[in-house]
């Protein structure tokens, strides 16, 4: 999985309208937080092993993740 992150010099990540920026994947949805990726979606079929195994970055994961409405 490759993750692209707009940076700055002052705080590390760009936010918009005072929110961390979300990041799409081919795999999932996840937040940019300054303690690692937090899981928020998942691609339909794609489990949670296959995205644990993809990711190098810590990865959040709280509770049950839901599959992407597409």
């Amino acid at each position: 999985m490759v993750i692209h992150l707009e940076t700055d010099s002052f705080n590390g990540l760009k936010r918009r309208n005072n929110k961390l920026p979300k990041k799409r994947t081919e795999l999932a949805v996840l937040t940019v937080t300054p303690k690692g990726f937090k899981l928020l979606e998942r691609t339909p079929g794609v489990s949670l092993e296959r995205i644990i195994a993809s990711t190098e970055a810590e990865l959040i994961i709280e509770g049950e993740i839901p599959e992407m409405q597409i």
